[in-house]
């Protein structure tokens, strides 16, 4: 065995010099036990469905309780919605603010507080065409320091959703489609109306209670609501195709335009009033704000025209294309038409039929019982518009024997005068109202040419001397879907139309603003398209736009324009540039990939708007106001805008304001003067919010411009411009214990007594990216106990940022002791190794340096003498090694002067007996024989104790030092060899 000595050397007095030595460690492995301070309780909260309603929008919005009791430890409230997928928004209402996921879909709610909280949420979902049962799947998770748990130890919470006629526009559109309408007509009495009323209000009386029982006997489910919830309504686009359209948007989606000086208008009443045509919208809540006028069509018994004014001419010489929004409206809508026509009465051309059923011909046909006796002169087509085509979006069928035998009101039905064979409503088709044989049929049964729309009102007559017309629908096409009868609640949709020149292509279609679902594309040719217009008698130019009419039933449609196809004198290209490069998605792409330019979170984005003069335009234009629209999802608004400019230069005078719902308005004081054929380019930047999903949003905006000389002021819109706003390039997140450099693994020795307290450790983490959370856990290897210690959310610093650490006494053993500290985000790991190695020693600390025996008189040197009073003997020895270890302390004396008269002996204690210490070692003390104080073993012996002088006879007077020397041996074991 190895032995560990110090020696104290004995002079004239005693000396004693002092030689430690380190003790080789066996390895040593100790477990790490993770201990959780959670309080152990279950009930920790809960979740519950307060209601289901239905938003602006049409989608479902599910208000949520979640609740979080009181807990001696703080919580942290988290959840996540499983199903459906398609979840559109989470709303808080008490902190007004919507709630976005992490990139693990994972929200965060309420405070990091020992208080209990109930926190309502609105979470919004899309609801989808043709089904009726929805499931809300919700999964809240409490942390509780470095634990998690389930409210109510439920892993998720399923809330289930039957709709009924009253939140599902499909289930309205079965029950109507039910309720016998052969008895009705747009003449039909108010009596007769009462009584179809009825009749559906029963079928939605039947439906809602039946529902009502299943939610009764379905756990946890909710009963329908219909009230519109105050969560925000969504109008999402999206490529997803439909069989039919379903329901439109409740509000009218971005885009509609002011109609300044584009059109005239004409009003045929009789009897009816149909009130303001075109309805200006100065500061609306949809829109994005952006100001529109709207053309409606109310009352009965009205007609109305609204035309484009001569130089706004459709312009066949050339390619164009158009775009409405067409709202089918409320009440019992006949239905209007997008018209084309060269009528010798221009823009105010209008149907001049005038019977009370005469909603049929929608302000562009022929009708008022024509007898069709004098053909074509007596035919229905004297009444049309001239020169004409049409497409007509037809609401109401006219098409019952009824009202024929009653009008001859038979515009929607076939050969034969048979109900079964009636065209269904609602629909869309092209026609030509002033072409007798293009635009219309005989339906007689008697084999006669007599084409017409009245009978002599007696059923005999429809046997001997039948006649009646109805429309030749060209490219008819059943709207299902889209509403029943003539009633949609005033959903909005997309109409499109375009020519092009090349092809000689005129088509159109209709889409859903919710859901990108659209009706087939219907083309009219070309040979119809220049006959009918008379295009090369009038300079390939026609009017356009539309006509509608109600007869003896009240109801509105209306519609509003986002892109005219005509050149207004003046044009808006609008762009999104990011860096100086545009990141314009010119196809309009339904879903991103990362070919397509875009921007990202946290950069600026900036604005631009072109405003051309053509070179034939008649006068100057003075710009007094640019409006715009930032979504503030998207946007810090905050942040305002800046680096307001015209033609790349800060000009004085030019003002910039951001609203809380994203209206941005620049205001030009004095106005910005453009020439003709000249142009500007008005430009501003605004900052996009540090985080948040891929989302393709919209860029439009709207100029206001006065002619030189004159106070009228004219609105200018450019085409909207779809752009793609996607997270930044995920920087990974750097890990370090050390700075400037990065170094992964470190490796650090340590005495056991240094870590009596525990370690405290230090690294470095970097990353770059704003508002990510970092989750950092630290793990021992063997056996495994891996402990959370960290949660930091990272603000897009460049620099390196520092956290301490500090592991229990507790969680260290003797030997190695491997951690590794792991950094996660969402997908990405990152690891830090720390290899500590804990040793220990033995070693002789402390031993008197002197023994002496000074100032004795000679008859005091004979016997056993005791030291000096003031010479206690003082032994340490420090032992940091495991516990199991052993150690031994031995003492020796040696003279080194043989002539010297005396030698020593060892007491233990006062009543001990004296050891000699001269031929062998003397046990002196060993471990255990004291309680150590931090490793140290300490022992001290008075004088009458230890090491004491022994002569056998009286010394004579003299100086004896240096005559002898005490040797302190340190054995590593209990005994020694």
């Amino acid at each position: 065995m190895k032995k560990f000595t110090k020696m104290l050397v004995l002079q004239a007095t005693v000396s004693l010099l002092v030689a430690p030595s380190m003790l080789a460690l066996p390895e040593i492995v100790q477990a790490v036990t993770a201990e959780s301070t959670q309080e152990n309780q279950n009930q920790v909260g809960n979740v519950s469905l307060k209601k289901v309603e239905q938003a602006e929008s049409g989608n479902l919005v599910w208000t949520v309780l979640i609740e979080k009791s009181a807990s001696e430890a703080n919580r942290q409230m988290t959840f996540t919605i499983t199903e459906p997928t398609d979840v559109l928004s989470v709303y808080q209402p008490d902190k007004e603010q919507e709630l976005k996921p992490d990139k693990n879909g994972v929200y965060q709610i309420g405070e990091n507080n020992q208080q209990a909280q109930t926190m309502q949420l609105e979470i919004q979902t899309k609801q989808i065409p043709q089904q009726f049962d929805y499931t809300l799947k919700i999964s809240p998770v409490i942390s509780e320091g470095e634990e998690q748990v389930f409210l109510n130890q439920k892993k998720s919470y399923d809330f289930s959703f039957t709709a009924t006629e009253e939140t599902s526009s499909e289930e309205i559109n079965t029950t109507e489609e039910k309720t016998p309408a052969t008895e009705s007509s747009t003449s039909e009495s108010e009596e007769t109306a009462s009584e179809t009323t009825k009749t559906t209000n029963s079928a939605e009386s039947a439906t809602s209670s039946s529902t009502t029982e299943t939610a009764e006997s379905t756990k946890e489910t909710s009963s329908s609501e219909t009230k519109h919830t105050a969560a925000p309504a969504i109008a999402a686009r999206s490529g997803l195709a439909r069989a039919s359209l379903g329901t439109g948007s409740k509000t009218i989606p971005k885009g509609a335009i002011k109609l300044d000086g584009i059109f005239s208008t004409i009003v045929k009443s009789r009897g009816g009033n149909a009130g303001e045509i075109i309805v200006p919208h100065a500061t609306p809540s949809d829109n994005n704000g952006m100001p529109y006028d709207e053309i409606q069509l109310s009352g009965k018994q009205v007609a109305i025209g609204v035309w484009s004014n001569d130089e706004y001419r459709l312009d066949f010489s050339k390619s164009f294309k158009g775009r409405n929004y067409v709202n089918f409206g409320q009440g019992k809508s006949d239905g209007f038409a997008f018209v084309m026509q060269n009528d010798s009465k221009k823009n105010q051309a209008l149907t001049t039929a005038n019977a009370e059923s005469d909603g049929q011909n929608l302000g562009v046909y022929g009708g008022t019982r024509s007898t069709g006796k004098n053909i074509p002169a007596d035919g229905p087509q004297q009444f049309a518009i001239k020169n004409s085509v049409a497409i007509e979006f037809d609401l109401y069928q006219n098409a019952s024997l009824a009202s024929y035998y009653k009008d001859g009101s038979y515009y929607d039905g076939k050969t034969g005068l048979t109900d079964a064979t009636n065209l269904e409503v609602p629909h869309m088709a092209y026609s030509f109202p002033g072409n007798l044989s293009k635009g219309y049929f005989s339906a007689n049964t008697n084999g006669t040419t007599w084409w017409g729309t009245g009978g002599n009102n007696h059923p005999l007559d429809l046997i001997s001397h039948s006649y009646a017309a109805a429309i030749n629908h060209h490219g008819f096409t059943k709207v299902d879907g889209v509403l029943s009868n003539s009633d949609d609640g005033g959903s909005w949709y997309e109409f499109q139309y375009s020519f092009d020149e090349p092809s000689k292509t005129f088509s159109y279609h209709l889409i859903n603003p919710l859901n990108g679902s659209t009706t087939p594309t219907v083309s009219i040719p070309w040979d119809d398209l220049q006959s009918e217009l008379k295009l090369s008698e009038n300079g390939m130019k026609a009017y356009w736009g539309f006509t509608a009419a109600n007869g003896a039933a009240s109801g509105q449609t209306k519609f509003v324009f986002t892109q005219v196809p005509v050149d207004l004198g003046a044009a808006v290209n609008n762009d999104v540039t990011t860096n100086d490069t545009s990141i314009a998605d010119k196809n309009d792409s339904a879903e991103y990939n990362d070919s397509l330019p875009s921007a990202e979170y946290g950069e600026e984005v900036t604005m631009k708007s072109n405003f051309a003069i053509d070179a034939q335009a008649e006068d100057v234009y003075d710009v007094t106001k640019w409006e715009t629209y930032l979504d503030p999802n998207l946007y810090d608004l905050s942040k305002g805008i800046k680096n307001i400019k015209v033609n790349n230069k800060e000009v004085a005078g030019v003002t910039g304001s951001v609203s809380e719902e994203g209206i941005v308005t620049v205001n030009f004081n004095p106005s910005s003067n453009v020439g003709i054929g000249q142009d500007s380019t008005f430009e501003y930047t605004a900052t996009l919010k540090s985080k948040g999903s891929i989302t393709k949003t919209y860029f439009n905006s709207q100029i206001s411009a006065k002619e030189n000389g004159t106070d009228n002021i004219r609105s200018f819109q450019g085409e909207e411009v779809p752009y793609w706003v996607v997270p930044q390039p995920e920087h990974p997140t750097v890990l370090s214990w050390e700075t400037p450099n990065v170094v992964t693994e470190k490796m650090d020795t340590k005495d056991r007594s240094e870590v009596a307290d525990g370690y405290d450790l230090t690294f470095y983490w970097k990353d770059e990216d704003d508002g990510d959370l970092l989750k950092f856990t630290i793990n021992r290897n063997n056996p495994d106990a891996t402990n959370e210690f960290a949660q930091i959310v990272t603000t897009g610093s460049t620099e390196f940022n520092s956290h301490n650490w500090h592991i229990p006494a507790d969680k260290i053993v003797p030997g190695m002791n491997e951690y590794t500290i792991t950094m996660t985000r969402g997908d990405e790991v990152q690891t830090l190794k720390l290899t500590l190695n804990v040793t220990g020693k033995l070693s002789f600390e402390t031993a008197p340096d002197i023994l002496s025996w000074t100032g004795r008189k000679a008859s005091e040197s004979k016997g056993t003498l005791i030291r000096d009073s003031d010479n206690p003997m003082t032994l340490s020895v420090f032992d940091s090694r495991e516990d199991t270890s052993t150690w031994s302390l031995y003492v020796q004396a040696e003279l080194t002067d043989a002539t010297a008269p005396f030698d020593f002996v060892f007491k233990k204690d006062g009543s001990s007996t004296a050891q000699t210490i001269m031929s062998d070692p003397v046990l002196v003390m060993r471990k255990g024989d004291v309680t150590p104080t931090d490793f140290m073993t300490t022992k001290t012996w008075n004088e009458s104790e230890g090491v004491l002088l022994q002569s056998d006879n009286y010394m004579r007077v003299g100086d004896y030092s240096g005559k002898a020397v005490v040797k302190w041996n340190l054995y590593d074991t209990e005994v020694p060899e």
